[in-house]
């Protein structure tokens, strides 16, 4: 909570004020805390910008029995990766679940949706799981620190975008979908819209770089990991 409010957020809602009735790994189900989600959002004054984190797809991956329904072979099933391929499948029901309820209460019309995650999944935990597993496939064992950005609205034609990016996109992007004149963010935000760009790359917080870049430019977007660290530490948006 302090950390959200140190960073901007105006109001934060933690599991105390929800019905804790089911839970999986961490804590609340996706399903139920996803349920309960949606009055707090109808009440909401227009317009409004929620953000809204879930658990279940979160190490340690032990999704219970009754909530596996890939029908992986014995081996795979008892290990962390076919823990993870259960709990994603899982959250995505349950994700599908909420934006139809949303659907239902006319909400979703003039809503956009943006999914993401924070971190990469089960091999920022259990790599060597994965490799000691005695069949596998190739891709298995492939991290690229990886995360998923899908946004959606409805009626919006589906459409997969191949560009590399990074968090640090996800304000002008969203900025550019949204119909916003480019001037409002395009001289203040820190990473680049990736619709309209040609580069291809993001550096790491640990300075490595996924896609190809020079060196000069890789020097400059670091300093984006530096300029946004320090924004956030020094509550820089809190005054202004």
């Amino acid at each position: 909570m302090r950390a959200l409010y140190s960073i901007g957020f105006e109001k934060c809602t933690d599991e105390t004020s929800f019905n804790v009735d089911e839970k999986i790994g961490l804590g609340l189900s996706d399903e139920s805390y996803l349920k309960q989600i949606v009055p707090l959002i109808i009440a909401q004054k227009k317009p409004f910008y929620t953000f809204i984190v879930t658990l279940t797809s979160h190490m340690p991956f032990n999704i219970d029995d009754k909530y596996r329904n890939l029908n992986l072979n014995k081996e795979l099933n008892d290990s962390y990766l076919g823990g993870y391929f259960e709990s994603i499948h899982y959250a995505d029901k349950c994700l599908g679940m909420f934006i139809d309820e949303l659907d239902k209460q006319g909400i979703l019309e003039d809503t956009v949706i943006v999914i993401s995650g924070d971190h990469e999944g089960v091999h920022k935990y259990y790599q060597s799981s994965i490799e000691n597993l005695s069949q596998k496939e190739d891709w298995w064992l492939v991290n690229n620190k990886e995360i998923p950005l899908i946004i959606y609205h409805k009626g919006m034609q589906p459409k997969v975008i191949n560009t590399i990016g990074g968090q640090i996109d996800l304000l002008p992007t969203i900025c550019y979908l949204l119909g916003i004149e480019s001037s409002e963010y395009q001289d203040t935000a820190i990473g680049r819209v990736l619709l309209n760009t040609n580069l291809n790359f993001t550096v790491l917080d640990d300075g490595k770089v996924i896609g190809e870049v020079d060196e000069e430019l890789k020097q400059h977007a670091l300093k984006g990991i530096e300029i946004s660290d320090k924004i956030i530490s020094s509550n820089y948006f809190n005054g202004r």
